[in-house]
């Protein structure tokens, strides 16, 4: 293996490790009690085995498949391993900073807190689910990684979905328990999660 495609795929793993155990434990430490939770619907649910099955389904495929032609050369392979692991990069200090920007308002499933208000500081201020544009180039640079679009599209779109889901049945919530103030939110953040475009 070129020595650059074995740094590169040493420092995925390391950074892919440190995001999912994060994620664990924000499972476990902000998770709402279910008196609280009459938002969430199933989402929570529905998000992880959907992460689960679609990184797993990347992988599996990618181990099948190898990568695509136009990856074929160590060059072309050593590059987008260092792309993919930008993105990585990328994508999982803007979920920390997300998430450090909500602190106690911040939590696993939709849960709507007795006295929260609405953050719009930081990145809440460009897009209204900063965290969750966050994940999808989390789930971007993992099929990136696997070289193979087919595998990308299995490890991108079903949670992309799935996070759609979620942002719907999240702003219903927000709509009901926060009312006018959000609706002011949503006018001056138009968007969800691109900014300036979606």
């Amino acid at each position: 293996m070129n020595p650059h495609i074995r740094i590169a795929h040493a420092l995925w793993l390391a950074v892919f490790a440190l995001w999912t155990l994060g994620e664990i434990f924000l499972l476990l430490r902000t998770r709402s009690s279910r008196t609280a939770n009459n938002w969430d619907r199933g989402t929570l649910r529905l998000l992880w085995m959907t992460i689960v099955l679609s990184i797993s389904a990347g992988q599996l495929l990618r181990a099948r498949l190898g990568p695509a032609a136009t990856f074929a050369s160590p060059h072309a392979r050593a590059d987008l391993h260092v792309a993919a692991l930008a993105l990585l990069l990328l994508g999982v200090a803007l979920r920390f900073a997300a998430i450090q920007t909500l602190g106690r308002a911040f939590s696993v499933n939709v849960a709507i807190r007795s006295g929260q208000s609405i953050v719009q500081h930081g990145l809440y201020a460009h897009v209204r689910h900063p965290s969750y544009t966050a994940l999808l180039v989390i789930f971007f640079a993992l099929g990136l990684q696997t070289a193979n679009p087919l595998a990308l599209a299995v490890t991108l779109l079903p949670p992309a979905a799935a996070l759609l889901w979620r942002i719907h049945v999240e702003e219903r919530a927000l709509r009901s328990g926060l009312g006018a103030a959000y609706d002011d939110y949503a006018l001056r953040v138009p968007h969800r999660l691109i900014p300036g475009l979606w």
